[in-house]
């Protein structure tokens, strides 16, 4: 599933936790990252349940997945650098994420999260989520692309091919980690290769203004 539409305004829920807080368990207890980009969540019978889409570091790679959830605590998204700490209970269907309270740093739990992974990652930008390629750990879908998302209830599943205009707006640490260092740089403009020709790709005070063409996919996008 993954959100074309987002509005604003999130059910509240039992606890709020920090995501920052997760560092508090031992990262061998938890050798996986996740981050959170969308989630819904309602509360009933001292439970917060959800439903939302994420991405997870296992070993080399990032992945997308959906997931469910039914917690003491509410699943937040993440922000800027956060990331959950967290593990496998059953690989690849069931996540353990570390969660903290916001003002009780000493109260924390375990969140199950029952997921169903993806052959690319979730992206979020404009408050609209997409996808891409698959991610190598060593360049993890930062934050600035992956932003907060809110629910949506416009019932789109489709998923869209990302292509090169999603780069508009973002860094060029960004931008290396979707498509790679360039093929060559001449002052503001990076130059890849695809298929159907040359990716041109324009900065302006460190941030992507244009690119020509908008419309390569950027999983065909080469140094």
């Amino acid at each position: 599933m993954i959100p074309s539409m987002l509005r604003a305004g999130l059910v509240s829920v039992v606890a709020v936790v920090t995501v920052a807080g997760v560092a508090l368990a031992s990262e061998p207890d938890y050798p996986l990252r996740v981050v959170i980009l969308h989630n819904t969540g309602q509360t009933g019978d001292g439970r917060a349940v959800g439903q939302g889409e994420g991405n997870v570091r296992d070993g080399s790679q990032w992945r997308g997945f959906d997931f469910t959830y039914s917690c003491g605590m509410r699943v937040a998204v993440t922000r800027g650098s956060d990331e959950y700490f967290a593990r496998w209970k059953t690989t690849d269907t069931r996540l353990v994420i570390r969660l903290t309270e916001i003002g009780n740093p000493k109260h924390t739990s375990e969140c199950d999260l029952k997921v169903t992974l993806k052959d690319f990652v979730y992206v979020s930008r404009n408050g609209q989520l997409s996808t891409a390629p698959l991610r190598a750990a060593a360049a993890p879908p930062s934050q600035a692309v992956v932003t907060a998302s809110k629910s949506d209830t416009s019932g789109d599943t489709s998923h869209r091919t990302p292509t090169t205009r999603e780069l508009i707006g973002h860094t060029e640490v960004e931008v290396r980690s979707w498509i790679g260092v360039p093929g060559s740089v001449d002052g503001a403009r990076w130059t890849y290769h695809s298929d159907a020709g040359p990716v041109y790709v324009y900065f302006d005070n460190g941030r992507v203004k244009d690119v020509q063409p908008k419309t390569t996919p950027l999983a065909g996008v080469k140094p």
